[in-house]
């Protein structure tokens, strides 16, 4: 049974778990030590004890049977003697003097489920130095820090299902010998980066079920032999990149199942070469960046169950040569494509249970020649011509017969519930008017399409998908898929004729359907088709497939107004082109665009949502702009927008200064100018003459100067 949280204990069955691992260590001892076949389990008076195993003894009782089964133990012969005590004490709240004084033991487990501390001579006087201890299923709040580190043999220490909020820099002083190390099911919410500066040698460190962050785990230091650490259901959250994990070079073995982490970026396991086993169900991965495996070439098992991974690109996988097993099962995968398996050249294990694959590529599985195992239970798949690939492979493959039962047809209705290993070539047509019946052999793109808008208006579904594609495309069909029980049934198709060429906004793309069959309360899943063109890929195909689908929805009026998407353009100095896609479609709906400066509203304009664009002027030189739409019925709601720096032209100072420069040249010049002819014009010359204006004689017109030819001495 899955634990939720860590608020969900189980402690009956967290006890036998905590102890296993003393009992396979007692056997090994008894087995070595050559008493096994001679050895006799001790009875002791007023306690309850039992012997499951030779040399291990489990005894419940009251407070008064730690001396009881110390003094009983004290004088067995060395033939009979005990390696593994395993005590449940009742009432047990304080250790406060030393336990078993006199008592050969190798491990020591004590629970008593209101145990809050244990005195520093606790372990005083123990004839052999203790290799194992453990205080599962108390209430301890801290490390006994005091009593245990004089335990400098110990190699395993269980304080499993305890309260720990924190862990000192000291916590685990002086074991130098530690191996195994469980604080499993605290409340552990720090740890200092220091706290495991002594546990050199520690191997398994178990932190699940405890309030642990990525910056809380990212700071531990000193785990440089660690070969196994699980972080299950913690608070791991955002996404998984280089440095969210701690340096753990020999790391083998990484459980991060149950937690929040939204995807794994590129290079987010650097460092972890040595890693075999990664765990990751159960997170709320969206997204595999390429290259996010890339350090993992020894990687043997992952585990991606139960996330939110729907598309991958070729090179999401691509560095995982030695991966024997896969576990994609309980995501929102919608095709079986080559991108997945070709990278994967030994893969032995494959499970797609539980997704939403309704094509496989023939060209998916044809390399995958080590493949043993394949499951699809739960995935509606698409029986027509695009499937003969796959159905072939079945039937020649070395997949294991049992699990060829887990690939079954959801699609025709001809078909539902068969077996595709048992249907002929002949049986797996395409309809001579489907649009996209020559697709069978179409690569699927890894480009993602998203259902973003539904509405229903009592005659017609209106659908905006969000297509995340850089690529030109043409739609191909949108599929209605009913729920009937258990199954989804193919109940409508409809052919699409648009393209992203005839659209102001490819990212969205708006389908209306007439309702015909459909009926108000039922529940429908949408899906849509397209193909990209003129992509490019190594496979020789010019275009490639791209799927969407919706959730299973109850159709039901839904009418409230919303901003689907908005864009803002600074195409000319203090100047907007803003672009606004509402959903639904209505000419009812009005709202206002409101421009903000920092944090300053500098322009405000009315909009209707039948209207997509708007320019807006008379706006600040300098920027970023924060854009806003807000609708103002129905519940207002405001999606913004940084538009791009608007700034004064570069090179528009450097004009104005050089322009400024070369008025005050010329003017300087036009003044020496001056005064040098000035001069000249008063040095006495010979036979210089110069034309000096009179004034106008006053029986002269105003318009006429007389000159007068004169000499200068």
């Amino acid at each position: 049974m899955v634990q939720s949280g860590p608020s969900a204990r189980s402690a009956p069955a967290s006890l036998d778990l905590a102890k296993m691992w003393v009992m396979v260590m007692v056997i090994i001892c008894g087995a070595a030590a050559g008493l096994r076949a001679s050895w006799v389990c001790p009875d002791i008076r007023d306690v309850s004890c039992s012997c499951y195993n030779p040399h291990t003894l489990r005894c419940t009782g009251n407070q008064s049977a730690l001396e009881l089964i110390g003094s009983t133990l004290r004088n067995l012969p060395s033939a009979h003697m005990v390696s593994l005590l395993d005590c449940s004490i009742q009432g047990l709240v304080h250790i406060k003097e030393p336990i078993l004084m006199g008592v050969s033991l190798h491990g020591l487990v004590i629970s008593s489920r209101v145990l809050i501390s244990v005195a520093e001579n606790a372990f005083d006087g123990l004839r052999y130095p203790l290799e194992a201890l453990g205080f599962p299923n108390n209430q301890l709040a801290y490390v006994p820090i005091l009593a245990i580190s004089k335990l400098t043999q110990l190699t395993r220490l269980d304080l499993s299902h305890n309260r720990l909020p924190t862990l000192g820099s000291h916590s685990f002083q002086k074991l130098y010998n530690l191996q195994f190390l469980d604080l499993s099911w605290n409340r552990l919410t720090n740890i200092s980066s220091s706290a495991f500066s002594d546990l050199s040698r520690l191997k398994t460190l178990r932190l699940q079920s405890n309030y642990l962050s990525c910056g809380v785990v990212s700071r531990m230091k000193g785990l440089t032999n660690l070969q196994n650490l699980d972080l299950n259901n913690n608070r791991l959250t955002g996404p998984l990149g280089p440095g969210t994990l701690p340096n753990l070079p020999r790391l083998r073995a990484l459980n991060i199942a149950h937690n929040q982490i939204s995807s794994i970026l590129t290079n987010a396991f650097l460092g972890y070469d040595m890693l075999e086993s990664l765990n990751a169900e159960s997170n709320m991965i969206d997204v595999l960046e390429d290259h996010g495996f890339m350090s993992l070439s020894k990687l043997e098992t992952l585990n991606l169950a139960h996330n939110r991974i729907i598309a991958f690109s070729e090179l999401s996988f691509a560095h995982l040569t030695n991966l024997t097993s896969l576990d994609l099962s309980g995501n929102f995968l919608r095709a079986l494509s080559v991108d997945l398996l070709a990278p994967l050249k030994n893969l032995q294990e494959l499970r797609l249970d539980g997704n939403d694959i309704s094509m496989i590529s023939a060209e998916a599985i044809e390399g995958a020649t080590h493949l043993k195992t394949l499951t699809l239970t739960d995935n509606p798949l698409n029986c027509d011509c695009s499937l003969i690939g796959f159905a072939e492979w079945l039937n020649r493959t070395n997949i294991d017969q049992k699990n060829h039962g887990n690939a079954v047809c959801a699609i025709p209705p001809s078909l539902e519930n068969a077996f595709v290993r048992d249907l002929p070539a002949d049986q797996l047509v395409c309809d001579q008017g489907d649009s996209l019946a020559g697709t069978g052999s179409m690569p699927v793109s890894g480009s993602g399409v998203m259902l973003q808008g539904f509405d229903y208006n009592g005659t017609h579904v209106s659908l905006l998908w969000m297509v995340d594609s850089h690529t030109p495309y043409r739609c191909g069909e949108l599929f209605i898929y009913e729920e009937l029980g258990a199954h989804e049934v193919l109940l409508e198709t409809q052919s699409l004729t648009c393209n992203s060429s005839s659209t102001d906004n490819p990212r969205l793309l708006s389908i209306t359907h007439n309702v015909t069959r459909l009926e108000k309360g039922h529940n429908y899943r949408y899906c849509l088709t397209m193909v990209e063109l003129r992509q490019k890929v190594k496979y020789d195909f010019q275009n490639s497939l791209a799927l969407g689908c919706s959730q299973i929805m109850a159709l039901k009026v839904v009418t409230p107004p919303r901003i689907a998407d908005i864009q803002a353009v600074n195409s000319a100095l203090a100047f907007l082109e803003v672009y606004v896609e509402s959903w639904p479609p209505s000419s009812l709906c009005s709202g206002v665009i409101v421009v903000y400066v920092d944090s300053n509203i500098e322009n405000q304009t009315p909009f209707l949502c039948n209207v997509s664009k708007y320019n807006i002027t008379e706006l600040p030189t300098y920027g970023p702009y924060k854009v806003c739409v807000v609708i103002d019925e129905n519940g207002s709601r405001c999606v913004s927008a940084v538009g791009q720096h608007i700034l004064p032209d570069p090179y528009t100072p450097f004009f104005t200064l050089l322009f400024l420069v070369i008025f005050l040249v010329g003017l300087l010049v036009a003044v020496m100018t001056y005064e040098y002819c000035r001069k000249k014009a008063r040095q006495p010359k010979l036979q210089e003459q110069c034309f000096l204006a009179t004034h106008p004689e006053e029986n002269q017109s105003t318009g006429y100067m007389k000159l007068h030819a004169t000499t200068k001495l």
